[in-house]
């Protein structure tokens, strides 16, 4: 009997060892890939973990405003109930109410480092908690503000205008204050900002780096729950990098050949300006004027930035009658010397191009284009169908979308 007490104290033993071994290993492993942040406000404390490896621009940025205590005496600005609270741009004064009724709040917005680039794609979602950057409707125009989701907010995950907004932490302690900070009553300032909270504003009064040793037990088990629910949002986005350099490797394959094949066999198209060179040959008819073509196109500025890959769309090819080229009149013009199932290169300039207004894109995987800027293409006729005049108008007959 004593010997089966002793061999099952011996095996609680051995048990709790190796879990004491096990948690100061995953602790181990979690401070090494987050740091943490308390910001101290008037509302009372908020602890947040930066998410290093998969938010590492984001977390840089917020991390560097910190150190440099740009957010000592910010104000949450913008506070909605059901939505977010925001700040991270703005200090405050009082000022006497237009109404003769006490105080309001005169916003000064500071002067802040330049934007980042928008790490939406990590995949990770804003849920009650998490740390997001604000932006402006510029995909990449986050600077120093952030907000703080108070409910799950699954539309900002969505993209709009071909982005979503960027989730980089996540608050490990404090979320009572978050709370308190948004139940702050608000109002519209004169110049018609809305849901500002009045006078006296929460304010940030110190934010600085702190260490997972400094984190309360309960925080840092509030690190392991992140973790587990980002490691699994995030692998959707390990594996769409892969294909994302994959694609990246491929279309700067393309850019090399069509600029060699332009150096070397390039001729000039009439008198407009474009040099275009023949990688394949269609064995097919040729377009009309009127007629609507389906294409398959990727168009470079001259160093090498897309702007415009079919390929990157759900339908991959792209379908549209020749006249409404009206913007983009080089590649009518290219389109009008090709047979169906070639492959053409051009140099198309500016004015043949997109000429001074350029173009702003909304698909993240592409580049603008700038005010007079030469663009280079690979454009492949897919197909067309042919448009014929009549007495009753415009009619298309015949279907020559035969996708390769």
């Amino acid at each position: 009997m004593k010997r089966t007490v002793l061999a099952l104290l011996v095996l609680f033993a051995s048990l709790a060892l190796g879990a004491s071994a096990r948690a100061q290993a995953d602790a181990k492993d979690l401070k090494n890939h987050y740091d943490f942040v308390t910001m101290e406000t008037t509302q009372g404390a908020i602890t947040l973990l930066l998410d290093n490896d998969r938010a590492p621009i984001s977390a840089a940025n917020f991390k560097q405003y910190v150190t440099d205590h740009f957010y000592d005496g910010v104000v949450f600005h913008r506070v909605i109930p059901g939505f977010v609270i925001q700040g991270g741009g703005f200090t405050a004064e009082s000022v006497p109410n237009p109404n003769g009724e006490g105080y309001m709040p005169k916003l000064n917005e500071k002067k802040n480092r330049a934007p980042i680039k928008n790490e939406w794609r990590n995949r990770l979602k804003n849920i009650r908690g998490s740390l997001s950057m604000a932006r402006t409707q510029v995909h990449d125009s986050a600077t120093s503000q952030f907000f703080i989701n108070t409910v799950d907010n699954a539309m900002l995950d969505t993209p709009r205008d071909g982005a979503a907004y960027a989730v980089f932490g996540f608050v490990v302690e404090g979320l009572d204050v978050v709370d308190k900070i948004r139940d702050v009553p608000t109002g519209r300032l004169p110049n018609g900002m809305a849901d500002v909270p009045n006078w006296p504003m929460p304010t940030i009064t110190a934010a600085k780096m702190v260490t997972w040793d400094d984190l309360s037990d309960s925080a840092k088990a509030a690190v392991a729950e992140w973790d587990a629910k980002a490691t699994e949002w995030h692998a959707p986005a390990l594996e769409e990098e892969k294909q994302h350099e994959q694609r990246n490797k491929e279309v700067a394959q393309h850019f090399e050949a069509a600029n060699a094949a332009l150096e070397a066999n390039g001729k000039p198209l009439r008198d407009t300006g474009i040099t275009y060179a023949e990688a394949k040959v269609g064995e097919g008819r040729a377009p009309g004027e009127h007629d609507t073509v389906i294409v398959d196109v990727t168009a470079w500025l001259t160093d090498g930035g897309v702007w415009w890959r079919t390929a990157d769309e759900p339908k991959k090819v792209q379908t549209f009658p020749l006249p409404a080229l009206n913007k983009f009149v080089g590649l009518q013009q290219v389109l009008l010397t090709m047979k169906e199932g070639g492959t053409t290169y051009a140099r198309i300039p500016a004015e043949m191009a997109l000429g001074e207004q350029g173009l702003r894109t909304s698909w993240w995987m592409w580049c603008d284009v700038p005010p007079n800027a030469d663009v280079i293409v690979e454009t492949t006729l897919v197909g067309y169908r042919e448009t014929l005049k009549s007495k009753d108008g415009v009619i298309e007959i015949g279907d020559n979308n035969k996708p390769q």
